[in-house]
């Protein structure tokens, strides 16, 4: 079945555009597989879209952004338009970024929680090892 198909990265950022860009006032799945048959040639399913971390964040972000903040309802002439779809999706894409800052920030806070009291504090300054870039791997 064409549901199998491999995503691009290339349609990956294309459908995340399309997130970004939303319009109306919900997102479902459903309609983000509607839209992204366009790109892709053949209507993809939930599962198959989910599977790639970018769309699923974009379309998270994206799901909370609505929730806070409505697409405006108002009709403009088709260069405000252009110019207004244009803010939304950039919008769209600065909520998708603090979204994703919030769960970077979340994740910091579990390490910094589970590393008291195990490591020290010397421990956690450690620098990073050095790569030996010049090593060509092989078995020793």
């Amino acid at each position: 079945m064409a549901r199998n198909k491999h995503i691009r990265p290339d349609d990956v950022q294309a459908i995340v555009n399309i997130i970004r860009g939303w319009s109306e006032e919900k997102i479902s799945w459903e309609s983000v597989c509607e839209q992204s048959a366009a790109i892709l040639g053949y209507r993809p399913g939930r599962q198959g879209l989910s599977a790639h971390p970018a769309i699923q964040e974009a379309f998270q972000a994206r799901k909370a952004g609505l929730k806070v903040a409505p697409p405006p309802k108002a009709a403009l002439p088709s260069s405000l338009a252009a110019a207004a779809h244009r803010l939304a999706a950039k919008d769209a894409e600065i909520q998708e970024l603090k979204w994703r800052l919030n769960q970077l920030n979340q994740q910091f806070a579990v390490w910094l929680y589970n590393s008291r009291g195990k490591l020290t504090l010397d421990q956690l300054n450690q620098p990073l090892p050095e790569i030996d870039r010049h090593h060509t791997g092989g078995a020793k």
